[in-house]
C-alpha cells in the first residue's frame, strides 16, 4: 500500500538531506499528509522538494525552514493543486515572499499558517487581498502587521497605524474567513474570531 502520512519534522535535514529526500518522495505518489518542521532546509532546500511533492497532497507542513522570500518563490509553483492545509509559518518570508506565495495558492485551500514571519502591513495586505474562496482558516499572528518600519515614528502613531490597519484587515476578513487568528505582538492579548456560529 502507499505511504499515506510522513512526519520528517526536526531532524536536521537541511538542502543536502533534502537533494537525498527528492528522490523517495517522487515515488511516494499517494502521500496525503507531510511535515518537514525544523529542518533548515533554506531556499535551495524548497528549490530541490518543491517539483516533487505529489500532486495529490493535502497537507503541508514547512515550519521554521530558514525558508525567506527565495524558498517560498521557489516552492510556491510547485504546491499540488489539492492541497488543503499549508503551515509555513517562522520562514521569514516578508513581504516579498507572501507577493509570491499569493500567485500560486491552490484554490482547494481551507487552512492558511503564514505567522511569525515579518510580512508587516504590506505582505498581510497581499495576504488577506487574494484569499481563495474554500479559505476558513488563516493564521497571521507575529507578523508586525501595524509596524511601518521607521524607528523614528512616535509610539501613539505606531499605535494609530496599528488600529487603523488592523481594523481594515478585520472588515475584509470578516466578509471571507470563518476563523482567523492575527495576534501580532508579544504585548497584546490573543486576538481569536469565529463567526462560523454567528
Amino acid at each position: 500500500p502507499s505511504l499515506l502520512h510522513l512526519d520528517l519534522s526536526s531532524n536536521l535535514i537541511g538542502a543536502q538531506g533534502a537533494a537525498a529526500l527528492a528522490g523517495a518522495l517522487r515515488a511516494m505518489t499517494g502521500l496525503q499528509h507531510f511535515s518537514l518542521n525544523s529542518n533548515h532546509l533554506g531556499a535551495e532546500g524548497a528549490r530541490l522538494l518543491g517539483p516533487c511533492l505529489p500532486q495529490g497532497l493535502l497537507h503541508l507542513e514547512l515550519w521554521n525552514n530558514n525558508l525567506e522570500s527565495q524558498g517560498v518563490m521557489a516552492i510556491a509553483p510547485c504546491l499540488p493543486p489539492s492541497l488543503q492545509y499549508l503551515d509555513i509559518g517562522d520562514n521569514n518570508i516578508g513581504a516579498a515572499g507572501a507577493e509570491a506565495l499569493v500567485r500560486h495558492l491552490p484554490a482547494s485551500l481551507q487552512d492558511l499558517d503564514v505567522r511569525l514571519n515579518q510580512l508587516g502591513t504590506a505582505g498581510a495586505r497581499m495576504i488577506v487581498h487574494n484569499l481563495q474562496p474554500l479559505l476558513d482558516h488563516l493564521d497571521l499572528h507575529g507578523n508586525s502587521i501595524g509596524a511601518t518600519g521607521g524607528e523614528a515614528e512616535k509610539e501613539e502613531e505606531e499605535e494609530e497605524d496599528h488600529e487603523a490597519v488592523t481594523q481594515a484587515l478585520w472588515g475584509y476578513l470578516y466578509q471571507r474567513v470563518r476563523f482567523f487568528y492575527i495576534n501580532d505582538s508579544e504585548d497584546s492579548e490573543d486576538e481569536d474570531y469565529d463567526w462560523e456560529d454567528d
